[in-house]
C-alpha cells in the first residue's frame, strides 16, 4: 500500500505518460524485513518495541551488520556500475528518521573504500547523502497557530510515513509528503508538481497541524493523565 500511493503520487504529477516504479525510485527499505502484524498486543506495531528491542545483544548487533551490508553493496554499485556521487534520501516516519541516517553513515565510508579499491583509484570523491530539510527551503515549514501564533515544532527533515495519510496526517504534514516527493524527483519532474498528498481527505477530517495537535491535547485532557500546558 506504501509503495502504490508514492508511485501514484509521483505519476498523477505527469500529464502525458506514466512511468514505472523502478523509474521513480532507485531503492525502497524498510528497518523490518518481511510481513508483520499491524497490531501487535492491542497496540500499533512498532520496530523497536516489538523486534529490536527483544534481540539479544549479538542479534542486534547481527540485524545492524546486515543492514550496513547491504548498504554498502548498495553504495558501492552507485559508485561503480553507475558513476554517482551521492543519494537524496526520504526517511518517512519517526523510527526512520532515527535509524536510516545512522545506518548510512556507518555504510557510507566502507563502500567508498571498496569502491576506491575496484576502481583502482588513490582518491574518491566524497559520496553525499542529501535529505529534505525545512532549513534547506525543500520543506514547507508549519504555519503557526491562530491561536497562540506559534508553530508546531517539527523536526527540519520531519516527513510522517505515507501509510498515516488517509487517516489521521493533517493538511500541512501532507503537504511536506509533497514537497519531499517533488524534491525527490526534481530531475524528472521539471515544472510539473506533486500534490497528491494535499487533495486526499484524512478519515478524521482535514485539518491543519495546529488544530490536530489541538484537539489531541483536548482529547488527552478529557481522559486524563494530561499535564502541562494545552497549545
Amino acid at each position: 500500500a506504501t509503495t502504490r500511493l508514492l508511485a501514484s503520487a509521483v505519476n498523477k504529477a505527469f500529464q502525458e505518460h506514466h512511468l514505472n516504479f523502478d523509474q521513480t525510485f532507485d531503492v525502497i527499505g524498510d528497518l523490518y524485513d518481511g510481513p508483520h502484524d499491524f497490531k501487535v498486543d492491542g497496540r500499533d506495531f512498532n520496530f523497536e518495541t516489538h523486534f529490536f528491542d527483544k534481540l539479544s545483544p549479538e542479534e542486534q548487533q547481527a540485524w545492524w551488520e546486515t543492514k550496513v551490508g547491504t548498504l554498502i553493496g548498495i553504495i558501492v554499485d552507485e559508485i561503480v556500475q553507475r558513476g554517482r556521487k551521492g543519494a537524496d534520501v526520504l526517511a518517512m516516519g519517526v523510527l526512520p528518521r532515527k535509524w536510516w541516517p545512522e545506518l548510512l553513515a556507518a555504510a557510507v565510508p566502507l563502500a567508498r573504500e571498496q569502491a576506491r579499491r575496484i576502481l583502482g583509484l588513490t582518491y574518491l570523491p566524497p559520496y553525499d547523502i542529501a535529505y529534505p530539510s525545512t532549513s534547506g527551503g525543500q520543506l514547507p515549514p508549519l504555519p503557526p497557530d491562530e491561536e497562540t501564533g506559534r508553530a508546531p515544532s517539527c523536526g527540519d527533515i520531519e516527513i510522517q510515513h505515507p501509510c498515516g495519510a488517509l487517516s489521521f496526517m493533517s493538511l500541512d504534514q501532507r503537504a511536506r509528503l509533497d514537497a519531499g516527493l517533488q524534491w525527490l524527483h526534481r530531475h524528472i519532474l521539471g515544472d510539473s508538481h506533486v500534490v497528491y498528498f494535499r487533495r486526499l481527505t484524512p478519515k478524521f477530517g482535514d485539518y491543519s497541524e495546529a488544530e490536530r495537535r489541538r484537539a489531541q491535547a483536548d482529547a488527552k485532557a478529557r481522559e486524563g493523565g494530561f499535564e502541562g500546558q494545552l497549545p
